[in-house]
């Protein structure tokens, strides 16, 4: 490989094997196929749970949660009545495309979830987290590419599915066009997340399976068209196509909130209904009254409109019951997603106004996951196939800022309050392809994990990996005789990070790089 190595990341929000496999055969996806059997692939393994907001920070830090301290979109932060919304300031530690900036390479990104406000010099166009109505930086960039006047970060709501349809592939194809002048100028690394795939698998994954929506299947077709171009004038750069989760269409489904309500955990503050601007009052949440929670009808009614909302709109507001501070324990409504949920114990310890004192923190938490553990369906099998402390899945200094409990299901969706169908939601099997003169050709790899991205990246770029990475460089993917292959993979402790940034500083200023 040359010195001026160069990588592109192109993400497929909640791709999954299970659907493209089909479409592969069918012909439908030329360009993923083509790849396949030139380049390396495998199932990506997500976080838990498999989130897109902690899987792509994930991604981005090759740390466990535990570390970088981003378990969920949203966080409770020193009461369970005061959720907000992450942005990258929440992130602990650097990400790689941060360290590729400190050694002098050129990053693009677009589109990757958590980015705002950049922690790079950019170009940078940020996600549907963006605060507030700027999401290109630099800002400059709206007047030098007249195609950012059409950008947006998400679709417009329609009660018609087509016309839903053609507005994400009209987006897509803006995000495109945008992305092919970026891609012209300078650059090391370059990151684009299509997020069509997850808005599409979201409302019809279960037909989709069924071969079922042509007009859906075109969007796979726009996108694989898209990749083409990528590959057709990536030169010797390596490619590596990826998602930060899979996709289930489950025919169950299990309310976790519920269950904590039936069984005294879970005391709901009584509520008005209140509105919220998505952007202007981002960290607010919308309100649900508890006359919704003893209503079926009616509660089916509040899920949809919290549906749309999570799904479609640019800044998330959730709809959300308040805990009264009497409760004893609760699931964040955005942490109940496919198959697993965090609990958040109301720990004194932990919360201004908990309930939990802090002796008895251990009895309600062994309680609680004893109850979960024998919890069964109606079929009579086991509702949760683990239940586990979050000690057992995350370690790093962030551990006491996560749920206190993470219930892991054996095929149910893991709802908040309704129980009326499963769903099409998130399941941990992503997926990877690498692509390029050094990747091997035709082959499958085991046990490849989100974070293994970011070492697998940073080696490629040649450039040292953070010795806390918790996730490993992906050498199955090279090529026998080439450089990655060849080269000893480089760590440097945070103390050696710390005096490069300053040497590189330097450097920069005199003009030598």
């Amino acid at each position: 490989m040359k010195q001026d190595s160069k990588c592109i990341v192109i993400g497929l929000d909640g791709a999954t094997w299970e659907l493209l496999d089909p479409l592969m055969k069918a012909g439908k996806l030329p360009t993923l196929k083509k790849m396949i059997e030139g380049g390396a692939h495998g199932v990506l393994k997500s976080t838990i749970p498999p989130l897109t907001g902690p899987a792509w920070v994930s991604f981005a830090t090759g740390k466990n949660p535990g570390k970088h301290g981003c378990f969920d979109f949203q966080l409770p932060r020193d009461s369970l009545h005061q959720i907000e919304l992450i942005s990258s300031k929440d992130i602990k530690g650097e990400a790689f495309y941060e360290v590729l900036d400190r050694h002098g390479k050129r990053c693009t990104l677009i589109n990757l979830p958590c980015s705002y406000p950049p922690r790079i010099g950019g170009p940078v166009i940020t996600d549907f987290l963006t605060r507030g109505s700027q999401f290109v930086f630099p800002e400059s960039l709206t007047q030098e590419i007249p195609e950012f006047k059409q950008y947006r970060v998400v679709p417009k709501p329609h009660s018609n599915i087509r016309r839903y349809i053609n507005d994400i592939r009209d987006l897509e194809r803006v995000r495109f066009e945008c992305a092919k002048k970026l891609f012209q100028r300078d650059w090391d690394f370059f990151f684009i997340l299509f997020q069509a795939t997850d808005w599409i698998q979201h409302k019809m994954y279960d037909r989709l399976l069924a071969g079922e929506e042509p007009e859906a299947i075109k969007l796979y077709e726009q996108l694989d068209g898209y990749i083409k171009w990528f590959v057709e004038n990536a030169g010797e750069a390596t490619i590596l196509i990826m998602s930060d989760h899979g996709f289930h269409a489950y025919d169950k489904a299990f309310a976790i909130n519920k269950w904590l309500m039936e069984q005294g955990y879970l005391k709901v503050k009584p509520t008005e209904t209140k509105s919220s601007t998505f952007r202007e009052t981002a960290q607010k949440s919308v309100k649900v009254p508890v006359f919704l929670l003893k209503h079926r009808g009616l509660l089916k009614f509040g899920t949809f409109l919290y549906t749309i909302s999570q799904k479609v709109l640019p800044i998330t507001p959730k709809i959300t019951t308040t805990p009264n501070p009497a409760s004893i324990a609760y699931s964040i409504l955005s942490s109940a997603n496919g198959d697993c949920c965090g609990i958040y114990i109301n720990s004194k310890k932990r919360f201004r106004n908990g309930s939990v004192e802090a002796e008895d923190y251990e009895r309600v938490r062994s309680e609680l996951i004893a109850k979960l553990q024998k919890l069964t369906g109606k079929d009579g099998g086991r509702i949760f196939r683990s239940v586990l402390k979050r000690e057992d899945v995350y370690s790093g200094e962030c551990l006491n800022r996560a749920p206190d409990v993470f219930a892991i299901s054996d095929g149910y969706n893991i709802r908040p309050f309704s129980e009326d169908d499963g769903g099409n939601e998130h399941s941990p099997d992503g997926i990877f392809i690498a692509y390029g003169e050094d990747i091997k050709k035709g082959v499958g790899i085991n046990n490849a994990e989100i974070i293994d991205l970011a070492p697998t990246i940073l080696h490629l770029m040649k450039t040292p990996i953070a010795s806390d990475t918790d996730g490993k460089v992906l050498k199955e993917i090279f090529k026998e005789g080439s450089e990655p292959a060849r080269s000893i993979i480089k760590y440097q402790a945070a103390g050696e990070r710390e005096g490069m940034h300053t040497r590189i500083k330097g450097l920069k200023a005199s003009g030598k790089i």
